[in-house]
């Protein structure tokens, strides 16, 4: 299920969406962390700032796994993440990562939301990912019930906030601007 989470050394008012399962081939695949995947998916590729794989339209968030976005997340793993060798899974991260680490290391999903973080303040300083996503793709908004801190692995807080108010609107007390 896609989660918020805070990443260990962050503010708790500012967390970032997340997986809870691995994603791709041979993988749990659980249908809300695929659809946080297609729906990153879509808002980056959504600009020209990064151009797509040739003759392979955009995934749809809620189609479940399939080769679309099979094709993009190599793609985006070649591209922007810079792995060797793409391996078309993306991972959570492990609990007491912190953003610049999960960079560092090369998790796709870090990737992912940097990417996407980067599209929507071209577009809209004003509107943090987390809101956009929630607006963009309401099948999210469910799961950003659930917040989970970074700094272990069992604290779980199911919260009705909706961390769209106020706040920050994504760079500030995150990663540095890229």
């Amino acid at each position: 299920m896609a989660l918020l989470w805070v990443w260990a050394g962050w503010n708790d008012g500012s967390p970032d969406p997340m997986i809870d399962n691995s994603v791709g081939e041979g993988k749990t695949n659980m249908a809300m962390d695929v659809y946080l995947v297609q729906a990153l998916l879509c808002v980056i590729y959504s600009t020209r700032r990064f151009p797509r794989p040739r003759d392979v339209p955009l995934p749809v968030p809620g189609s479940g796994w399939d080769v679309k976005t099979f094709a993009f997340v190599m793609h985006f793993q070649n591209t922007a993440v810079r792995q060797k060798v793409p391996s078309g899974v993306i991972s959570p991260v492990s609990p007491g990562m912190s953003y610049q680490t999960a960079i560092a290391k090369r998790y796709t999903i870090a990737h992912l939301i940097r990417a996407a973080r980067l599209v929507r303040n071209m577009f809209d300083a004003d509107d943090d990912l987390v809101t956009y996503l929630k607006e963009q793709f309401p099948a999210l908004v469910t799961s950003f019930l659930t917040v989970r801190k970074g700094t272990t692995s069992t604290t779980t807080v199911p919260t009705s906030e909706n961390f769209n108010s106020g706040g920050n609107s994504g760079m500030e007390s995150g990663p540095a601007p890229i």
